[in-house]
């Protein structure tokens, strides 16, 4: 099965879902079928991830994300090839990729009455691409899970998607440390993040934005030279921009 799939065919709009009072509205097959299945490694479009078992998905434009539900690997002969670690990315581009989180799936239920488990939240997150890097499994010797299905939000216009990716980092490259100008349409609480070409935390400190322009220092003192993502995080928005450090 070919590794890049448009996302209409597995991501969903969440609506309210109604199954003329069944019971169980979201359970799984326990067919070997139903089930995407990686046994062999190939070039991870992410070059920081390597040789892996992946699959992207295509939206078609950018589109505001929300909770995602995955359904592992449900036959009861290949249980152990289930997921077990996956790391998420997103791009606009699909070549430029930008890590989002880490996420653990339980092990499949070998039940037809299996209903998955909450992935993560991307919490309106916009973008075009999705990067799914399965890094550990629960002992087979394929990678897989069976059903993926995200809250699609309506497409997003290029002038909103610049407007939401309105963050400036100064200076750039930067030393010792660097200021986060932007300008929040609320007062609101948010995280701002450093993250390695892995995708490993490297700093993270709270912030206070108030309405408007806001500049927020952040400490780089002691990370080594090279390129890195700073991800800016509140109740309402999920940011990123690149920076390059340089030290003496």
């Amino acid at each position: 099965m070919t590794k890049s799939l448009v996302g209409a065919l597995l991501l969903y709009i969440s609506t309210a879902l109604s199954l003329y009072g069944q019971c169980y509205p979201d359970r799984h097959n326990t067919s070997a079928a139903a089930a995407w299945i990686s046994c062999q490694t190939s070039m991870n479009p992410n070059p920081a991830r390597g040789e892996s078992h992946w699959i992207t998905y295509d939206l078609g434009e950018p589109t505001r994300l929300g909770q995602m539900t995955i359904w592992n690997t449900n036959n009861p002969a290949s249980l152990d090839s289930g997921a077990k670690t996956i790391e998420v990315d997103y791009s606009q581009d699909g070549v430029n990729w930008t890590f989002f989180q880490s996420i653990e799936v339980p092990i499949g239920e070998a039940s037809s009455f299996y209903e998955g488990n909450l992935g993560l939240d991307f919490e309106n997150l916009t973008t075009r691409h999705l990067l799914l890097t399965i890094t550990e499994n629960y002992g087979g010797d394929c990678y897989g899970f069976s059903e993926l299905k995200i809250e699609r939000f309506n497409p997003v216009s290029t002038d909103d998607l610049q407007a939401a990716n309105a963050m400036d980092l100064y200076p750039s490259p930067a030393i010792d440390h660097v200021f986060v100008n932007y300008v929040s349409p609320v007062s609101n609480s948010a995280t701002i993040t450093v993250v390695d070409m892995a995708g490993a935390e490297v700093r993270s400190q709270q912030a206070r934005l108030l309405t408007g322009a806001n500049r927020v220092r952040v400490d780089l003192d002691g990370l080594p030279s090279g390129q890195y993502y700073i991800r800016l995080q509140s109740a309402t928005q999920l940011l990123t921009g690149e920076l390059t450090i340089i030290q003496n």
